[in-house]
């Protein structure tokens, strides 16, 4: 990336971060946090004041049109390394999945920070950004909230936000609590008849006081909102090196600001609250500015362990109103986009005479536009 798309990232990143927080939004503490092992070093200083819970996962889809998506992808790449500390790059073009043309990987080195795939015949493109990409722009002192700028880009929708909340007291809250608090109906929602499908599943762990670590999901695995409950710790356990695991047992302690004193790596459990892209309740750009107040919202037991904080959920919109202009556009390309250019490049008429011929006294009833949920084009 040379000097001068580095400045005009500069200058667009600037210009959306200020857009989305001038005055139009409340304030935002959350500076997230690293958690590690001690190994004989120390942790990062970190603000006394900021949200319990961190974006550990995120994704956006980005609409551009299949004949401009080469170009667009290359604009969002510069857009979105303007948002990570210096040092980070794009890797190579790689052959993409899933139906997308190509994809590239954001690396620090050789850690994976997200991927933007693109080339899909649909019309947009995928941003994913990962827990190691969040956590390195904590560390240099960037915040979740400033990621809204991506959200406010034209045609830009979340796609996907995980929420987590770690505890280090199994007498706090563990798998074992949570797979009771679903027998007392504490993740049973008011409207809802039923406590959400439930399963448990298990893993291998190299600490012999606990064999198994265990992860309590609920919500289907297809269903747009999904909770996991599971052990941290012995996940980390588990995938330790033989080195690691004796350094381990003479200092197991969790090094952070924001933890209790002498909190074991056993006892460390997260809570993580996956939210995917729904028509009916699109995901709202705000829960990059409170997340505490989304995950809160989702189930009664998220808002006991947020000591009673008043949550929030994504707006439901009626079916009957859902009509992406995105895909009206399309459509019309399908069944006018030949006539339009006979028009245009035949019959020479301009612009202004085509719209006159063809534009109707009425407006799509079915189209509905707005802040909380952009439509990929308006």
């Amino acid at each position: 990336m040379n000097q001068n798309e580095k400045e005009e990232a500069r200058r667009n990143y600037s210009a959306n971060v200020a857009r989305a927080l001038a005055g139009e939004y409340p304030p935002s503490c959350n500076t997230g946090d690293t958690y590690h092992v001690t190994r004989g070093g120390t942790s990062s200083p970190k603000p006394a004041q900021r949200a319990k819970t961190i974006v550990d996962t995120i994704s956006w889809s980005v609409y551009a049109s299949v004949e401009e998506q080469v170009e667009a992808a290359k604009q969002l790449g510069i857009f979105v390394l303007g948002q990570f500390p210096p040092g980070c790059t794009w890797g190579d073009r790689e052959d993409g999945t899933k139906g997308f043309a190509s994809q590239r990987q954001l690396l620090s080195g050789s850690i994976v920070l997200g991927w933007l795939a693109y080339g899909a015949y649909h019309g947009r493109m995928w941003l994913y950004l990962t827990g190691a990409g969040l956590r390195l722009r904590r560390d240099y002192g960037l915040e979740d909230r400033d990621l809204l700028s991506i959200s406010l880009l034209i045609g830009a929708r979340l796609g996907r936000c995980d929420i987590a909340l770690d505890i280090y007291s199994h007498a706090e809250f563990s798998v074992e609590k949570s797979l009771k608090a679903h027998v007392q109906g504490l993740y049973t929602l008011p409207k809802s008849p039923n406590a959400p499908w439930q399963s448990v599943m298990e893993s291998d762990t190299n600490n012999e006081d606990f064999p198994k670590a265990r992860t309590h999901y609920l919500g289907r695995p297809k269903s747009p909102k999904r909770l996991r409950v599971y052990d941290k710790g012995l996940q980390l356990l588990g995938r330790m090196t033989p080195e690691d695991l004796e350094t381990y047992r003479d200092n197991g302690i969790i090094s952070s600001a924001d933890v209790p004193k002498d909190s074991r790596l056993e006892e460390w459990t997260r809570v993580e609250l996956v939210s995917m892209h729904d028509k009916q309740r699109p995901l709202d750009n705000a829960m990059l500015l409170d997340p505490d107040s989304y995950f809160a919202g989702s189930y009664p037991q998220l808002q006991i362990l947020l000591d009673g904080h008043e949550g929030k959920r994504p707006a439901y919109l009626p079916k009957e109103e859902e009509c992406e202009l995105a895909r009206m556009i399309m459509a019309a390309k399908e069944s006018y986009g030949g006539l339009l250019y006979f028009m245009r490049h035949h019959r020479h008429m301009n612009d202004k005479e085509i719209v006159k011929l063809i534009m109707g006294p009425k407006k799509a009833a079915r189209l509905k536009v707005d802040k909380e949920r952009p439509s990929g084009h308006e």
